[in-house]
């Protein structure tokens, strides 16, 4: 069976793996603490859990692939393809290594995955209603699935 998209994705934009071991503590951190127990007020909006959790782990992402140094040869790529070119780059990309990171934590954050089950699994409930910021047919190209697709 062919890799994932968001997989090939992930792998060529060769994140350092220093760059991970060095903010590993910090990353596991920001995803234990990704989805509030409560939603937010600020001048006048409403933020609800998800909202918070989405922005928080997006930016935890774009921190990590910032680092990359394909990110450029990457955003091309996705500029070219006939379906996620329609997208922003830097977003796809963000959100295929998001998916990544919260689909296969241990990759990412080692031994810690076990103590972070729930809360990827939040985040993932979250960013599922909103089609991981892209939509249902950019998801399908990506091969990315929402929790309850993986589940059958």
């Amino acid at each position: 069976m062919p890799e994932p998209m968001y997989q090939s994705l992930v792998g060529r934009l060769q994140v350092p793996e220093a760059v991970l071991t060095a903010h590993r503590p910090q990353i596991v951190e920001e995803l234990k603490g990704a989805y509030p127990t409560e939603g937010l007020s600020h001048e006048g909006r409403i933020y609800t859990q998800d909202d918070i959790a989405i922005e928080r782990s997006i930016n935890l992402a774009s921190s990590v692939v910032l680092q990359a140094p394909n990110l450029g040869a990457m955003m091309d790529e996705i500029r070219r393809d006939p379906i996620l070119g329609k997208y922003d780059a830097t977003t796809v990309i963000t959100t295929a290594y998001l998916y990544h990171m919260v689909t296969a934590p241990q990759v990412i954050v080692g031994s810690s995955a076990e103590e972070l089950q729930d809360p990827l699994r939040q985040i993932r409930g979250a960013y599922d209603k909103v089609h991981w910021l892209l939509s249902p047919e950019a998801m399908q190209q990506l091969g990315m699935k929402k929790l309850e697709e993986r589940v059958q």
